[in-house]
C-alpha cells in the first residue's frame, strides 16, 4: 500500500500489514506462556552444557532483538582489528534457507576479504549445508550449523581465531568473549512473539562487552534507559555518503572500468529524482539519512527484513522508479550486497569475465538478454549508503588481548 510521507515522497511497504500484526498480537498472546517457558528450558539446558572450542579463540557477536542491532559491521570492524595483528582468521555466519538469502552479509563478508586479499585468489568450497570462502588472508564460512564450522575450523589448524556474527543465542557455545550489541529501544521492547526482542534484557548478564548502538540517541532517550546502560559503551554509525554500487563488483571484475579515486564517487551522484528501497529491520533510520544526503527521493520501497530480493523485484523496482520520474535508485549497503550475485551472473551471461565464484551465482531459470540488459543498465543507476562503523577503543583492545592471551596459553 501506498501512503503519503510527503508532498514529494511516497512510501511503499511491502511488509506485514497492520492485519497480519494484529494477527500476531493475537496468537501471540494465547501462545506467549507456552512458548516462552520452552524457550527457556531449552535455553538453560544449553547453557549447562556449553562449552568452548578447542584450540581456537573465538568472539561472538550478537544483540537481543531480532535484527537491525548492528552486528555485521561490528563483527567487520574486529576482524579487521585482530587481522592487523598478524593474525589469519575470519568469520562463521549463519547459512539461511534458502541459500540466497545469505547474500547480504556473506558478500558483504567476501567482499571485505577479497579487499583485504589485493587480488588474491579466493578458493570456494560449496555444500549441501555450507559456503566456505577463503585465501591467504582468512575465511568466510556460512553454515546451516555454526558450532560443526567453529570445530571445522578448529581442526584445519590454518587459523588463529574466528568471529560468530550473530552468536548471542548460540546457547551451547563457551566463546573467550561475548560480545553484544543493544539499542535504547530494547528496554521498551516486548519478547517474541509479542514483539522483537528473542531475550530480555536481563540477559546482557552473559555478555563480556556490551555496546550501545548509536544512531543518533537524543538525550530525553537515553535518560529513559537503566542506569548501567547509560554507562554501556557507545557503537557509533554514521553514513559517510553516496557510493555507487558498481564499486562493489570492482574485486570481482577481470575486465572493469578504470580505477576512479574514492573521494570521486560520491561526486557522481546524478541530479534528479530517486527510489530509495531496503529490506532490513529499521529502514526509517535508512531513509532518514537518504533524506538528509539527497533531498529529491520522491519514493521509499520497504521490503521485508532479509527479503531475497527476485528479478521480479528488480523489475517492480524498475517499473516505480520510471512511473515517478526517478533517475536513479539508492539503497543499502547489505542490500547492494544482496544483489551483487544478481549483477554478476547479469555482466556473467553479456561475457565480462569475473573473478566471482560462478558455483555462488544465483541460478535463474528465465534469465533472458533483456533481462540481463535491464539489470547492467540498473546497476549502473545504484548507489548504496555508506555507514562508518566508530568502536571503542577499549573494546577493540580487549578483544585483541584478550584473543593474544588465548593464543599465548594454547602454546
Amino acid at each position: 500500500m501506498i501512503t503519503r510521507m510527503s508532498e514529494k515522497c511516497h512510501l511503499l511497504d511491502l511488509r506485514a500489514g497492520f492485519g497480519a500484526k494484529i494477527a500476531r498480537a493475537t496468537l501471540g498472546r494465547l501462545l506467549f506462556p507456552a512458548y516462552r517457558l520452552g524457550f527457556k528450558n531449552r535455553r538453560a539446558s544449553f547453557l549447562r552444557r556449553r562449552s568452548a572450542v578447542s584450540g581456537l579463540p573465538v568472539v561472538s557477536v550478537g544483540n537481543l532483538a531480532l535484527g537491525g542491532g548492528g552486528k555485521t559491521p561490528l563483527t567487520l570492524a574486529l576482524c579487521e582489528a585482530l587481522m592487523r595483528q598478524g593474525w589469519r582468521g575470519g568469520v562463521v555466519l549463519k547459512l539461511g534457507r534458502p541459500a540466497e538469502s545469505y547474500f547480504d552479509e556473506l558478500v558483504l563478508y567476501l567482499n571485505a576479504l577479497a579487499i583485504r586479499g589485493s587480488g588474491e585468489p579466493l578458493r570456494t568450497e560449496r555444500r549441501r549445508e555450507s559456503i566456505l570462502a577463503h585465501n591467504e588472508s582468512g575465511f568466510v564460512f556460512a553454515h546451516r550449523n555454526k558450532l560443526a564450522a567453529l570445530e571445522n575450523i578448529a581442526s584445519s589448524g590454518r587459523f588463529q581465531f574466528a568471529l560468530v556474527d550473530d552468536g548471542f543465542q548460540l546457547y551451547s557455545l563457551k566463546p573467550v568473549l561475548n560480545v553484544c550489541v543493544v539499542r535504547p529501544t530494547d528496554w521498551r521492547e516486548c519478547l517474541f512473539p509479542l514483539g522483537e526482542l528473542r531475550e530480555e534484557t536481563a540477559a546482557l548478564q552473559r555478555a563480556d562487552i556490551v555496546l550501545l548502538r548509536d544512531a543518533g540517541t537524543t538525550g530525553t532517550e537515553a535518560a529513559v534507559l537503566p542506569l548501567p546502560a547509560r554507562g554501556y559503551p557507545r557503537l557509533g554509525v554514521r553514513p559517510l555518503g553516496l557510493l555507487p554500487a558498481r564499486e562493489l563488483a570492482r574485486p570481482w571484475m577481470r575486465e572493469g572500468e578504470p580505477e576512479q579515486p574514492a573521494n570521486a564517487a560520491e561526486a557522481a551522484l546524478p541530479s534528479g529524482t530517486a527510489l530509495a528501497f531496503s529490506a532490513i529491520a529499521h529502514p526509517e533510520e535508512f531513509e532518514q539519512s537518504v533524506f538528509a544526503i539527497h533531498a529529491d527521493t520522491s519514493v521509499c520501497v520497504r521490503f521485508p527484513d532479509h527479503q531475497q530480493l527476485t528479478t521480479s523485484h528488480l523489475r517492480m523496482l524498475q517499473q516505480q522508479g520510471k512511473s515517478h520520474g526517478c533517475r536513479f535508485y539508492l539503497t543499502t549497503e547489505k542490500d547492494a550486497c544482496r544483489l551483487l550475485p544478481h549483477m554478476l551472473r547479469a555482466l556473467h551471461a553479456r561475457g565480462h569475465s569475473l573473478n566471482w565464484p560462478e558455483e555462488l551465482l544465483p541460478q535463474v531459470r528465465h534469465f533472458t538478454p533483456d533481462l540481463t540488459v535491464e539489470l547492467e543498465e540498473m546497476w549502473q543507476q545504484l548507489y548504496f549508503l555508506k555507514l562508518a562503523t566508530e568502536v571503542p577503543e577499549e573494546v577493540i583492545q580487549k578483544v585483541v588481548k584478550t584473543v593474544d592471551a588465548f593464543l599465548r596459553q594454547d602454546k
